[in-house]
């Protein structure tokens, strides 16, 4: 019995020293519970968003084949490669304040304009629920035109991420913040 339980406890060390390895933070690129680097995030963002022109400049030009292609690669990639990304990003702009990481996100979904994945919507969504301030201190270096497409985008994610919350206290404060950025909430 005491043999058992001597390789359990060694078997619960080794698991212990396995999941706590200590990660080499560098401030201005690596979060300390991050897997992705700021410069990883924005290359992956910069990928999307080559892939993306090169899907929308296929459409009517190319045979149906080479568009199906590349759609589909887009869409694999968007799935595999970008959402974690954006889940990756999701997490560091809702505890923090990372500007050059919210200018990243915003030339991703102002780019992304065509794109059907509604994760981008639910991202930037997320992010002003979270932490409104951030978006509210960055929403003025936007051109009108670029506000006004944001603010689709702001308010049907926030919407997203407060649905299945009945009742979330903030919810309210969140959709009156919203409005003074000049967004019209979704009901």
């Amino acid at each position: 019995m005491r043999c058992i339980n001597l390789i359990f406890f060694i078997f619960f060390l080794c698991m212990v020293c396995t999941f706590s390895t200590v990660k080499d933070i560098h401030p201005n690129d690596q979060w300390p519970s991050g897997e992705l680097g700021r410069k990883k995030i924005a290359s992956i963002f910069h990928e999307a968003m080559r892939l993306n022109r090169e899907f929308r400049k296929s459409v009517g030009v190319d045979s149906r084949e080479v568009y199906f292609e590349k759609r589909k690669k887009t869409e694999r990639y968007d799935e595999d490669v970008l959402t974690p990304a954006l889940e990756e990003t999701v997490r560091r702009l809702s505890a923090g304040k990372d500007m050059e990481l919210i200018g990243e996100l915003y030339v991703l979904l102002i780019d992304m304009e065509n794109s059907a994945d509604e994760y981008l919507s639910f991202a930037i969504g997320e992010v002003f629920a979270k932490n409104p301030r951030l978006i509210e201190e960055t929403f003025s270096s936007l051109t009108a035109a670029e506000q006004q497409y944001m603010c689709g985008h702001i308010a049907w994610g926030m919407a997203n991420y407060y649905w299945n919350k009945f009742q979330h206290p903030e919810q309210g404060e969140r959709r009156d913040r919203l409005i003074r950025l000049g967004c019209t909430p979704v009901h």
